[in-house]
């Protein structure tokens, strides 16, 4: 029995046919109907009902004039009064794949947000550009997480996230978070010269990658013996000279260099 409708509906089916239904609040008339012929019934206040408890009660008239003694008190709560803004809205680091668990660059198409500043038993509402994706119950302390409900696509999300309070009343959006997900690997996208003693092996990517502990750039002879491994940062490679009995060299790229595998 609490809402944030100022004039809330009230419905019966076994009143009096062709007499009135009368609504109170505390001692006070606050709205009429007909009843009708099977009995049934329904009403709303005529104006807007403060904020706060309010005991209702009914009463019947009939053509006559006459009242029936009031029902039993039926106690609702008025609340228009909006929750703050959630705060604190993060890319939770379990969720935040790659080689950096606080860029909001992750492969996760469902990831997980938390942040604070809720009401226990409030909602928690997530949005992915202005869209709801999800939802889930604020926890004891204020402390909330959510996920969405199905999988997010490629590319930049604005993410934010709103209460509703148990009244159905909405706080503002928290502040944005931008977040990628990129479930793509990185793709090399040009060779240059491969060649022989003194000569550059040149690779390209497709988007900027870190390597990670378990990723690599190897360079290895047709005999398949490693000449090189690095670690750098770079979207691109300068990696020479090549030695060792004029093999011919070739690139391959192990798991795990980029933010997409």
């Amino acid at each position: 029995n609490l809402t944030n409708i100022t004039q809330p509906a009230f419905t019966g089916n076994a009143g009096p046919a062709g007499e009135y239904v009368k609504l109170y609040a505390g001692a006070t008339e606050v709205g009429s109907a007909l009843i009708g012929a099977n009995g049934a019934w329904q009403l709303a206040p005529l104006a807007a009902l403060a904020e706060g408890a309010h005991p209702m009660t009914l009463k019947y008239m009939d053509l006559a004039g006459n009242y029936s003694a009031a029902s039993p008190a039926l106690s609702i709560t008025i609340d228009t009064t909006a929750p703050g803004a959630p705060t604190g809205l993060d890319l939770l680091a379990g969720s935040d794949s790659g080689s950096s668990e606080d860029d909001d660059i992750t492969r996760e198409t469902l990831p997980y947000f938390g942040g604070g500043g809720g009401m226990e038993g409030d909602v928690v509402k997530l949005y992915a550009n202005g869209v709801e994706v999800g939802s889930s119950q604020v926890s004891s302390g204020g402390n909330w997480q959510v996920v969405p409900s199905a999988a997010l696509a490629d590319g930049v999300r604005n993410m934010t996230v709103k209460f509703m309070d148990k009244a159905g009343n909405h706080s503002v959006a928290s502040s944005a978070l931008d977040v990628t997900i990129d479930t793509l690997a990185p793709t090399l996208l040009t060779t240059g010269s491969i060649g022989f003693i003194s000569t550059y092996v040149r690779a390209q990517f497709s988007e900027n990658i870190k390597f990670t502990p378990n990723g690599a750039l190897e360079i290895k002879t047709f005999l398949g013996s490693l000449l090189q491994q690095l670690f750098q940062n770079n979207a691109s490679w300068h990696i020479g000279p090549i030695g060792g009995g004029g093999d011919l060299a070739v690139l391959s790229v192990l798991p795990d260099v980029g933010s997409g595998t």
